[in-house]
């Protein structure tokens, strides 16, 4: 829940920017400043990063039994394969 709040904040606050630019009439003098379009996109740079760090958690991945049992022997085999290693 926290993290599509997070996200809808970051894409409303770009959104609400560009309006302002073009609709507020004390904001019309950022619209031709190079410095304010340089920070604008590195905040956007920022927030596709951020809601790129926070996509879905929640993928599950199952494993079928045999799959289970062929990890299982997997995980003994290079137990044994590091004795040998180790001594």
């Amino acid at each position: 829940m926290k993290r599509s709040i997070i996200k809808i904040v970051l894409i409303l606050i770009a959104v609400l920017y560009i309006i302002g630019i073009i609709c507020v009439p004390f904001m019309e003098p950022l619209r031709f400043n190079v410095f304010a379009w340089i920070i604008f996109a590195v905040y956007l740079l920022c927030a596709i990063f951020i809601c790129g760090l926070l996509g879905n958690k929640n993928k599950q991945y199952m494993a079928t039994d045999e799959e289970k049992k062929e990890g299982k022997i997997s995980q003994e085999l290079l137990k044994e394969r590091n004795k040998w290693f180790m001594g």
